[in-house]
């Protein structure tokens, strides 16, 4: 496994003793409401599981989710798609205890119910999960996504292949969020619906089956194995396919020819196997990856493509040709919304990659982060998980440009 990679629920509940979170009935709030600790509600029959934030105040007086006025607008949307809520999925909330006055849950409320909702997941084994509002966004992802999870617009509408609920996962809006705004808004509730219509038709899919990334690097230090792969390459690729790679460097710009080095390259033009070249390179293998990136049947792909041409041309004296694909702006075009676009994040809404980057990033962040051309610390990270992160950034690179290409429609050797 990853350093910090892909958790179990096992190690959900470790994450949160570990962060010395509250566990429940410590935030007190199963003092202050009718309802304590409300448990899940749903006969379950189709395996669709539904977490909201929290209680409403129906809900608190009645003892169950979804009573007011968010559940009667639920039922009426779901019942258009073939679905009863009460008899086909399992209904439960982020927070369990309402909060006084219906206020917002804090991040200590969140964290001392999240080990309830994972052991929901566990239990009720769903088929996929619908999860509505910024809170279910919070105890969903804040002990698994290290980043800033930048508000539930950003995620909404996405259905993921969470590896770690080993099911469909999507976030959308909170229908009281969006009963409110119905008048200001009125879009919301357009939205709100094309996302749970979207959702469901994942009801039936197959959830991918998935090996772990790792397997699928080989990293080449031996210039006999590095020339060797390079052969094969060329023996395999006998008409024009994608290539992707993806260098490791000591920054963003590559310019100081002084201080700046390209510490690894990854390549991958195949589904299941991406090489990792040390640099530097001796001559001879120079010679074939200049060739490889200069050949007409090796179409170049890249995340930010402007990057690794950037560093090609500056530091090795050379263009990659000819350009196909570039993934990063292909996820702008197809979703045009902000913080969508990075690599890892697309990842994970594609593939449900999680943390491979976690015991790494840290080295790959310039030391004065506003200075464009500062030097980060690649060179003390350790090598074996560089390499390995290098090798998984290519495969994934890879693996998008092919799903962005077949969604957006390009036959199989037509440029962008």
């Amino acid at each position: 496994m990853l350093q910090g990679g892909f958790f179990s629920s096992e190690e959900i509940h470790k994450c949160d003793i570990d962060l010395k979170a509250p566990t429940c009935t410590r935030c007190g709030l199963n003092n202050s409401c009718t309802t304590p600790k409300m448990a899940p509600y749903g006969k379950n029959r189709k395996k669709i599981m539904i977490i909201s934030d929290m209680p409403s105040a129906e809900d608190d007086f009645q003892g169950r989710p979804f009573m007011g006025k968010s559940g009667k607008y639920l039922r009426k949307l779901f019942k258009s798609q073939g679905i009863l809520l009460d008899r086909d999925t399992i209904q439960l909330n982020a927070i369990s205890c309402r909060t006084h006055k219906g206020k917002s849950p804090s991040p200590i409320n969140i964290a001392a119910c999240r080990i309830r909702v994972w052991d929901a997941i566990k239990e009720y084994k769903p088929k996929l999960i619908i999860c509505m509002g910024g809170a279910v966004l919070e105890s969903i992802m804040h002990h698994r996504w290290k980043k800033s999870l930048d508000g539930i617009t950003k995620w909404r509408g996405n259905v993921i292949p969470d590896r770690d609920t080993k099911c469909w996962l999507t976030f959308t809006y909170k229908p009281s969020y969006v009963l409110r705004e119905k008048k200001k808004q009125p879009v919301l509730q357009v939205i709100f619906k094309n996302d749970i219509i979207n959702a469901l038709a994942y009801l039936d899919k197959p959830f991918p089956q998935y090996d772990e990334e790792e397997k699928f690097i080989r990293v080449l230090t031996d210039e006999q194995e590095q020339l060797a792969w390079f052969k094969y390459a060329f023996e395999k690729q006998r008409e024009p396919g994608l290539l992707a790679f993806d260098y490791e460097t000591t920054g963003l710009k590559p310019h100081n020819k002084k201080v700046h080095k390209i510490a690894c390259v990854s390549l991958c033009f195949e589904y299941d196997e991406a090489i990792v070249l040390p640099f530097p390179l001796s001559k001879k293998v120079m010679r074939w990856y200049k060739r490889i990136l200069t050949h007409h049947n090796f179409l170049k792909t890249a995340h930010n493509m402007k990057f690794e041409d950037t560093w090609t041309r500056v530091l090795l004296n050379f263009r990659p040709h000819p350009w196909a694909w570039d993934s990063l702006q292909s996820a702008h075009i197809i979703d045009n919304r902000p913080y969508i676009t990075g690599l890892k994040f697309q990842a994970y809404i594609k593939f449900g990659i999680l943390g491979y980057d976690e015991g790494i990033s840290k080295y790959l962040k310039a030391v004065e982060e506003k200075n464009a051309n500062a030097v980060n610390r690649v060179f003390e990270a350790p090598r074996a998980l560089l390499l390995l992160y290098c090798g998984i950034d290519s495969l994934v690179q890879y693996r998008l440009a092919l799903l962005q290409r077949k969604e957006m429609g390009y036959e199989k050797n037509e440029s962008i």
